[in-house]
């Protein structure tokens, strides 16, 4: 199950940076409130028995994992080497230039409390990045309960905030991820819109 998607900063929701990462030269580290994975929260709601962090990336050499600020693994990513048909005809391809999917087990067991999160090394040579992804659990069905989200927006004086928010969360419900999926709360997901007023067309 899909807990948590990679997110950057968006005009229409929040456009500062920090909230999301942070970017010293050729690193990117996903450490911004948006893009922790917070355990504690996770261990007292959630029946998880298994987490990964699932990657489309393009561009990236080198990935660490970490918890809190300590590296717990580390990835380099493994370059193709050319064929020989490609060596014979001099053929040199850009490692670098297709996407490539990874799955990272991380070690939820052995952690209660602090936060997950990654940092991603550019390669010098890359011609553009990319990275998208999210956190993904296995967990014990027999403790799963069904789950509806109701949301109540009341408009009070902030139609043109009602309108833009429900444009973005329709956007966001017919997205997809990294395996073309879309959010599986879409289906449960059920907002109601209080026009007190009167004035929303």
């Amino acid at each position: 199950m899909k807990l948590q998607s990679l997110l950057y900063p968006t005009k229409q929701i929040c456009n500062e940076e920090a909230l999301y990462l942070h970017r010293d030269g050729s690193l990117l580290s996903f450490d911004g409130f948006f893009n922790f994975f917070y355990l504690e929260k996770h261990h007292k709601y959630c029946s998880i028995e298994s987490l990964s962090l699932e990657l489309s990336i393009r561009g990236i050499k080198k990935l660490q994992i970490m918890h809190d600020s300590d590296v717990i693994e580390e990835f380099v990513i493994e370059i193709p080497t050319a064929s020989g048909m490609e060596r014979l005809k001099g053929i040199t391809p850009d490692p670098f230039s297709e996407d490539k999917r990874i799955s990272i087990d991380l070690p939820y067991n052995q952690y209660d409390h602090g936060v997950f999160w990654f940092r991603a090394e550019i390669e010098e040579t890359a011609a553009d990045w990319d990275i998208s992804g999210f956190y993904c659990a296995d967990g014990n069905k027999a403790d799963e309960s069904p789950i509806e989200i109701a949301v109540n927006i009341c408009t009070y004086k902030r139609e043109k905030y009602v309108v833009r928010n429900m444009r973005s969360l329709m956007e966001w419900l017919e997205a997809t991820d990294i395996d073309d999926h879309r959010p599986e709360v879409a289906d449960h997901l059920h907002v109601f819109i209080i026009d007190n007023a009167k004035t929303l067309n």
